[in-house]
């Protein structure tokens, strides 16, 4: 879209939008490691001994604050993602027609693993958060494929 005639009106949005989806993307990349990282966590705090009673105290409790850990860094991707389903919107409506449904697949995105971590109201707080995120991105995915059905 951007520095092509046929779409120089938004050129300005398009400039902007690039921009912000490169920072996003940076991000996205330091996340990556993070998940890394927070596998690796969960993974130490399950071979931390487990003979006495204490040691298995102490090895249950690393393994829940470290799941809970792993489940904050895709629950921030998913943030990410979600927060730029209006970004996406403007370039599958006003973006390169050719690169519409590359706006469609940004679109799909978002879920996270929860099922072992024992803290019930932190399940329940990032249940409801994923659900949202959910929720809201089909609904923009939906508009988005409604959109582009109308033009294709």
């Amino acid at each position: 879209t951007i520095g092509r005639k046929k779409y120089a009106e938004v050129n300005e949005v398009m400039e902007d939008l690039s921009a912000r989806f490169e920072e996003l993307a940076r991000q996205l990349i330091i996340d990556v490691d993070r998940d890394s990282d927070a596998y690796n966590r969960v993974f130490a705090a399950f071979k931390l001994p487990k003979e006495t009673e204490e040691e298995k105290n102490i090895r249950s409790e690393a393994i829940q604050k470290e799941t809970k850990y792993a489940a904050e860094v895709p629950m921030e991707v998913a943030r990410i993602v979600h927060s730029i389903l209006p970004m996406i919107d403007v370039v599958a409506r006003k973006g390169n027609s050719n690169a519409v449904t590359d706006a469609c697949v940004a679109m799909m995105c978002a879920r996270i693993n929860l099922t072992s971590i024992k803290d019930e109201k932190f399940v329940k707080e990032m249940s409801e958060e994923a659900d949202m995120i959910e929720q809201t991105t089909i609904a923009e995915e939906q508009k988005i494929l409604d959109y582009v059905k109308t033009v294709f």
